[in-house]
């Protein structure tokens, strides 16, 4: 008894142990043992990231400014931003987990009147203000041991999907805080570029500025260095910005290339016909285009200068001339989600782009490169001759338009071990001596290097970009955007680039969301029924009314008919509102049905899988119940057996051992004789 009483203690204290060990393992050794089972993979780091994080040689402080108690006095809508907290959170613990503890992550919730709030503030974070006493902060700030910091002002979950890419710019530029060159190459008229005709005719702002609003937005992030066009070797830049290139020569042609092969990276803008570069009508003939071609061709991209883009359900509404009515303008695309589906970071979260004349990039393979699209058309896209007489007018052009059913490219970016346009050396040259021999030029790419190419200029001037209002200049739509984080793609390391945009954060409920929509479809066509009847009774009203003002018309019957008119009207109006609430209604239901199935579904899916296995767990035990039972009856009948044959056995000697007694008593009685 004493026995098992200690085998019970020995086994609940070994129980106790194994316990402790268990959760100390899960607290330290696979802590970073992670298993990411999103659609995705909204928790797990890209292979670029990693090479990033790999390269940090200097500790990096990351401050994560949170005001949680503010938000959960605030509104439900503010206390869901909850949820984005907690998956920034987890994802910069898997920053500092990849980091080789070169990165280290505080959690701040700033109070009102603390030094937290005042550092936030000084840091740059956007401050939102509740009430009189409350602020709410949500952003990130990254210092290093010298004290420079850079921030990301505010996390806006509409951004989710390039969250990564703004962690991963915002590490590498605490890391690297110095700017960056740019070498700007173009000949726009970059003082005065307003076109007031086209400006006009899509209401757009006629905005007269000294220099374009965008390069002051350029020289706000980056140091501008102009290249001369004669230029036989560009170095001194970190990047390219070519815009508008027209007739470009062989010679800077190559100087471009030899950049590219050397690793460069370069924003290329072309424009089959820029509006912003001329000055008369926009559907007039002229030499607007730039190109690139030959450079183009090697890379991988065909770009055809008098051809443009177009989509007829993207095109903008406006106005030709003053005395003619609105109209789709189909050279005036604005560009919207659809646009954007390509997962690629330069374009991820815009959904407000304006360009006009766009042209049309198509992609084809080449060793060593990777072609992503940036900007697309829907798949309504189609394309059209931009210096075709027949189309002169903005009629004539939408009338003559034919989609191709697919989606045209707007803009590309081309990344890798780019081929030479030159692979026999040079262009020659009459002017130069034998004797001046510069440096051996390359043949093949030595470094990666990247290209962004947008068949657009006109989208990133004033008049199409910016307006001014009454605190001063501001963005019109997200055109200035696109361009910087082109810009901000490209001033990053090689690992920066290769970063795609993540899956969203918040998933869509698709099958309620049809259903919206085929009720909204019914909805629609009843409220269109009921307009068009309340217009036709009008009308019917006012034809009354003109054949009472004539003479002979008998006045009281005309009253009469206009009263039953107006009975039969509201009797149709009642009927088609009675139709237009069931419609509503079965679009609730079946929502409602839908939202109640899920509910049963998650309150009653946990207590049947508890009595699911409760109940094969208690056959599994009474199965084994049953076996050991049966087992030890078969031992209890063999050791019966075992006890009836000894017995037996015994048995058998006590009779042989009485018989050979009586045999030697009667033997000895014979011989006594």
């Amino acid at each position: 008894m004493k026995i098992k009483k200690y085998e019970t203690l020995i086994l609940i204290s070994l129980s106790i142990c194994a316990m402790i060990f268990a959760i100390y393992t899960a607290t330290t050794v696979l802590k970073r043992a992670k298993v990411d089972l999103s659609d995705d993979r909204l928790y797990s780091l890209s292979h670029g990231t990693q090479e990033i994080l790999k390269k940090i040689n200097t500790p990096i402080t990351l401050k994560l400014y949170y005001s949680r108690t503010a938000a959960s006095k605030g509104t439900e809508g503010l206390r869901q931003f909850n949820s984005y907290y907690q998956y920034i959170r987890d994802l910069l613990s898997e920053y500092v987990s990849k980091s080789r503890n070169n990165l280290k992550l505080e959690i701040i919730d700033p109070r009102p009147d603390t030094e937290e709030e005042e550092s936030a503030m000084a840091s740059g974070l956007k401050k939102f203000y509740l009430t009189d006493t409350e602020s709410y902060f949500f952003g990130l700030v990254a210092s290093n041991e010298s004290g420079s910091e850079k921030a990301i002002e505010f996390f806006d979950p509409a951004k989710q999907e390039s969250v990564e890419y703004e962690i991963s710019k915002l590490i590498y530029n605490a890391t690297n805080p110095q700017k960056k060159t740019i070498g700007l190459m173009t000949l726009l008229p970059i003082e005065g570029d307003i076109n007031v005709n086209l400006a006009r005719m899509i209401k757009a702002p006629i905005n007269k500025g000294s220099v374009w609003t965008i390069q002051q937005f350029i020289e706000d992030f980056y140091k501008i260095k102009k290249i001369p066009l004669n230029e036989e070797r560009i170095t001194g830049v970190d990047m390219l910005l070519i815009m508008h290139p027209q007739k470009y020569s062989d010679k800077i042609k190559f100087a471009i290339d030899q950049y590219i092969l050397g690793g460069g990276k370069a924003l290329i803008l072309v424009d089959p016909k820029a509006v912003s570069a001329s000055s008369g009508n926009p559907f007039a003939k002229g030499e607007e285009a730039s190109e690139l071609t030959s450079l183009f061709a090697t890379w991988g991209i065909d770009y055809a200068p008098a051809v443009a883009a177009g989509d007829k359900s993207l095109a903008v509404v406006g106005q030709f001339s003053a005395d003619q009515q609105p109209q789709r303008l189909l050279p005036v695309m604005k560009c919207d989600r659809r646009c954007m589906e390509n997962k690629e970071i330069i374009s991820s979260g815009l959904n407000n782009l304006l360009f006009v004349f766009p042209g049309a990039l198509t992609a084809k393979e080449v060793k060593g490169l990777t072609h992503s699209a940036i900007v697309t058309t829907t798949q309504e896209g189609g394309t059209y001759a931009v210096e075709d007489d027949a189309f002169m007018s903005p009629e004539m052009l939408w009338r003559n338009f034919r989609s191709n059913n697919s989606k045209i490219a707007i803009g590309y970016k081309i990344q890798g071990r780019f081929p030479s346009a030159y692979p026999n050396g040079p262009p020659a040259d009459p002017a130069k001596k034998s004797e001046e021999a510069a440096t051996p030029p390359l043949k093949e790419a030595s470094k990666d290097g990247a290209v962004v190419i947008i068949a657009d200029v006109d989208f990133i001037s004033n008049q199409f970009a910016f307006s001014n209002t009454q605190l001063g200049v501001s963005t019109s739509n997200q055109n200035a955007f696109l361009l910087l984080n082109a810009l901000d793609n490209l001033a990053g390391p090689s690992d920066l680039l290769t970063i795609r945009s993540n899956g969203r954060f918040n998933r869509n409920f698709d099958v309620i969301e049809d259903i919206e929509k085929r009720a909204e479809s019914k909805t629609k066509s009843k409220v269109d029924e009921i307009n068009n009847s309340i217009q036709q009774f009008t009308q019917e009203l006012l034809a009354l009314g003109q054949r009472a003002g004539k003479e002979g018309e008998n006045i009281a019957l005309i009253q009469n008919q206009g009263i039953q008119k107006r009975k039969e009207l509201n009797k149709k109006i009642a009927d088609l509102k009675k139709e237009l609430r069931d419609v509503k209604r079965e679009g609730r239901e079946k929502i409602e049905i839908l939202g109640k199935f899920f509910q049963y579904l998650n309150t009653l899916f946990v207590p049947a899988v508890i009595i699911v296995v409760g109940l094969v767990n208690f056959n599994t035990r009474r199965r084994k119940s049953d076996l050991k039972m049966a087992n030890a009856d078969e031992d209890e009948n063999e050791e019966e057996d075992e006890d009836e044959d000894i017995d037996e056995v015994e048995d058998q000697k006590v009779i042989s051992n009485t018989i050979s007694k009586q045999t030697e008593t009667t033997a000895t009685k014979e011989v006594n004789l």
